[in-house]
């Protein structure tokens, strides 16, 4: 369920309110192909319900759909574009529901390209292009690996293009990719 208050930036593209967000987007190099096509949201304020029963606010923050292979929402994860104590937040979830640890931001669409870009969030894996996927964080766990190599080629690359503080999970994700699929590379 996607959070409430949330508003399709492609539907408010003349919306005062949508610029702070569409500011952010140019300065990401996100095109307005890639506004529509990623459903690319946002919030202004909202809260979030939680598992637990408690909840989180959220304050002006671009929300992200990940679709899975039959092109319908799995999951959902924001960026804030200001000044906020959660600079990004992932959809909660319950057991045996889709989230963070078993989907990957834009896989259905970059297993079909000749590699796959592994970044660790969303606003990087869209300035990739096409070949970028996010994996909501540097800890890409053992269902997101399974994930990505599944429908591979043999002559598919796979690159791994973490953050720079990401050194000891770049080795880490290296060791467990490689062994699944031989075509995988470090990007430093």
């Amino acid at each position: 369920q996607l959070p409430a208050g949330f508003k399709l930036l492609w539907d408010n593209l003349n919306n005062p309110e949508a610029y702070p967000f569409l500011a952010y987007a140019q300065s990401r190099n996100f095109t307005l192909d890639d506004i529509y096509y990623h459903t690319i949201g946002y919030v202004v304020d909202s809260t979030i319900p939680l598992a637990n029963g408690k909840s989180i606010h959220l304050t002006n923050h671009l929300i992200f759909i990940t679709h899975g292979d039959d092109g319908q929402m799995h999951s959902w994860n924001t960026r804030a574009i200001g000044e906020s104590y959660i600079k990004a937040f992932n959809a909660p979830s319950r057991e045996n529901e889709y989230s963070k640890r078993n989907t990957v931001f834009n896989l259905n669409v970059a297993k079909k390209t000749p590699c796959i870009v592994i970044n660790e969030g969303v606003p990087d894996a869209l300035t990739v292009g096409a070949s970028g996927v996010g994996t909501f964080g540097k800890q890409v766990t053992d269902e997101q690996v399974k994930l990505i190599v599944k429908d591979l080629s043999p002559e598919q690359k796979i690159y791994i293009f973490l953050d720079t503080d990401a050194k000891d999970e770049i080795k880490k994700l290296a060791e467990k990719m490689y062994p699944l699929h031989e075509e995988t590379y470090i990007v430093l």
